[in-house]
């Protein structure tokens, strides 16, 4: 993860997504996205705007084009040593 990566709500729609997080902001690529109770929830890759016709960001919500965190992402808990996380790496290639 990037420091600090920037965090966004689920519930938000796409338009106020790009207006909040992208239009004029420096230029990530990645998003981590949370649920209601601030947990994580997924990531949204910009890439994956182009599957939403501009005309529906209103009433399109990040959730529905994110990538679920049990969709084959490894978690690493912060509270592991740097030697757990290469070891976890090594044996979990990163996407």
């Amino acid at each position: 993860m990037i420091p600090c990566s920037p965090v966004v709500p689920d519930s938000f729609n796409l338009r106020q997504f790009v207006n909040d997080y992208v239009i004029g902001k420096r230029k990530w690529k990645k998003f981590l996205i949370t649920n209601t109770e601030g947990k994580l929830s997924g990531i949204l890759e910009l890439d994956a705007l182009n599957k939403i016709s501009t005309s529906q960001w209103t009433q399109s919500k990040i959730s529905e084009i994110m990538q679920p965190i049990n969709d084959g992402l490894t978690m690493i808990e912060a509270d592991k040593s740097l030697l757990e996380v290469v070891k976890i790496l090594e044996n979990n290639p990163c996407q």
